[in-house]
């Protein structure tokens, strides 16, 4: 059965994550597409996407020595691998232009982070080392009406970039409570 690659809110949710924290690759004859995380709400959701676009995924626990408890949601498509590969950035842009919300929700629960400082400030920031997706992301929080910035970061010479979201405590709690995550919300 071939997956459904039209874009899709299921398919943009998918990318979003598999882009974050995913793993797609070839391996002789199998072709998998799967993601390992600490959180089981988010696992579960990525495996109702790939049902959605026509995978038939497997989600189980699985043992890790430094994270505990790690649940692994997998697949395996030809189509899928070679779709993913063929992406290009603006492929990606197009994607999160057309579902923005859903693109933005699953590389937010893959990658993102909120938090509060002791004055009761919200921080809303997303990390990866891609500059390129943060970029993606960066347009279309804009599009969305919110401000950002992305930020270079190192330490002993390995580098990442770091977006934070921009407002006031209550405009970042309407936009988390408007991307609605699984994992990663108002609290």
């Amino acid at each position: 059965m071939k997956p459904d690659l039209t874009p899709s809110p299921h398919l943009a949710y998918l990318l979003g994550a598999l882009l974050g924290d995913g793993t797609v690759f070839s391996k002789g004859l199998r072709n998998i597409v799967s993601l390992k995380v600490n959180k089981y709400p988010f696992a579960y959701n990525v495996y109702e996407a790939m049902k959605s676009i026509g995978l038939r995924p497997t989600l189980r626990q699985s043992k890790n020595n430094h994270n505990g408890t790690m649940w692994l949601t997998c697949a395996t498509s030809i189509n899928f691998c070679k779709w993913y590969k063929s992406l290009t950035p603006e492929d990606i842009e197009s994607i999160a232009k057309e579902y923005p919300l859903d693109f933005l929700r699953g590389f937010y629960e893959a990658e993102g982070n909120r938090y509060y400082d002791k004055h009761g400030v919200l921080y809303i920031k997303i990390s990866n080392k891609n500059a390129r997706l943060l970029d993606i992301c960066a347009k279309t929080l804009g599009r969305l009406g919110y401000q950002c910035r992305i930020y270079k970061q190192s330490k002993q010479n390995y580098y990442w970039y770091v977006l934070y979201v921009f407002g006031t405590t209550e405009e970042k709690k309407r936009f988390l409570n408007m991307l609605s995550p699984c994992i990663k919300g108002v609290d």
